[in-house]
């Protein structure tokens, strides 16, 4: 049987063009999307912060997306600002590792890898472990009340499949455990990697096989901090860290074979 022609050069050429016109629509309307977000920042933010946090967050939500190319003019015109201020909001994003440049094409939107998902949770492990810790040493009545609130909350959101609530509820709760120990220092940095966190798109804790045995894990996390046990609060923090983590990998492995 002959074999199939190749379609011309030309022809390629141009459906290969077609295809980078359609991603750039694509980019314009994200971009175009996020106005109602930029209008929020602008409220108490000059322009450059307000560009800064939109895009930030977008990333961080996955509504701007592994790739996709940050342009400066285009940013702007989005924006509806000058073009001193959108370079400077990429400039803080490069900074901050959320994007990178590449030749010929700019700034683009970083993809995480595996590596990363990794590092992040190795900060991360550190991190909730010396919150438990300090937890257990500083906590008030009201703070473990508020933790099990807040755990409440969650298992009952896993119970009544409001999977959409979890994500939040789960950093609130992580969050609070920082606040537990008295540290503004801690809550920013746990908060920070919670952001490369959530870049992933998968809450573990949303994970089937994980929901139920997440809240009572945080349960006695809590008993820990309570009875003040610092050994044992960090221990568990530890201890539940790693199980999120090889979770979160998990996930970000099937991800990527279903995207090859």
């Amino acid at each position: 049987m002959p074999r199939a022609a190749r379609p011309p050069a030309a022809s390629r050429a141009g459906e290969a063009e077609v295809a980078e016109l359609a991603a750039a629509d694509a980019l314009a309307e994200r971009l175009a999307g996020l106005a109602a977000t930029r209008e929020v920042h602008a409220f108490d933010k000059n322009a450059a912060d307000s560009v800064y946090q939109t895009l930030r967050e977008a990333i961080v939500e996955g509504r701007l997306h592994a790739g996709d190319s940050l342009i400066e003019w285009h940013v702007a015109r989005q924006f509806g600002t000058s073009r001193t201020p959108a370079r400077e909001a990429l400039l803080r994003l490069e900074a901050e590792g959320l994007a990178f440049r590449v030749p010929r094409r700019g700034l683009v939107v970083r993809h995480v890898s595996e590596h990363e998902i990794r590092e992040v949770y190795t900060v991360r492990t550190a991190l909730e472990a010396l919150a438990a810790r300090e937890a257990a040493n500083e906590a008030m009545p009201s703070d473990v009340a508020q933790l099990r609130w807040i755990n409440q909350r969650l298992a009952e959101a896993i119970e009544q499949g409001d999977f959409g609530s979890v994500p939040g509820l789960t950093n609130e709760f992580h969050q609070s455990i920082a606040s537990a120990a008295h540290n503004s220092m801690l809550r920013r940095f746990i908060v920070q990697a919670q952001d490369w966190t959530r870049r992933v798109g998968t809450s573990t804790v949303s994970l089937p096989g994980r929901r139920s045995a997440a809240v009572n894990e945080h349960t006695r996390l809590i008993d820990a901090i309570a009875a003040r046990d610092a050994d044992r609060a960090e221990q568990l923090a530890r201890e539940h860290m790693a199980t999120g983590r090889e979770f979160q990998l998990a996930a970000f492995r099937e991800s990527s074979s279903r995207a090859r």
